[in-house]
């Protein structure tokens, strides 16, 4: 299978996350944390969920910084195969920060 990446735990903040995954969809923090459904902003959330956990990050936490339900943010880490090309932008947006 593919070779997972070692995530330092917490090696970013969920802010510093969010601010990667804005970055490479072209939105605005507020818009990622808001209320709106379409489909550019769910793939934000579903991006920054993936990423979140990966630094370790737990469900709660990110529904929390979200403003989200914890049930949405379940549906968001399941969705993951549908923002595959996003999560890579994003990471990529996380790794210049370093």
């Amino acid at each position: 299978g593919p070779v997972k990446k070692e995530r330092r735990r917490r090696e970013y903040t969920l802010a510093q996350i969010a601010g990667a995954v804005v970055q490479a969809g072209e939105m605005s923090p507020d818009a990622l944390r808001g209320s709106g459904r379409q489909r550019a902003l769910s793939r934000g959330r579903v991006t920054f969920t993936v990423l979140a956990k990966e630094y370790g990050y737990r469900g709660m936490e990110i529904a929390e910084y979200l403003r989200k339900d914890p049930t949405a943010v379940t549906q968001y880490a399941r969705k993951r195969g549908e923002a595959r090309e996003f999560i890579a932008a994003a990471e990529k947006k996380l790794a210049v920060r370093e």
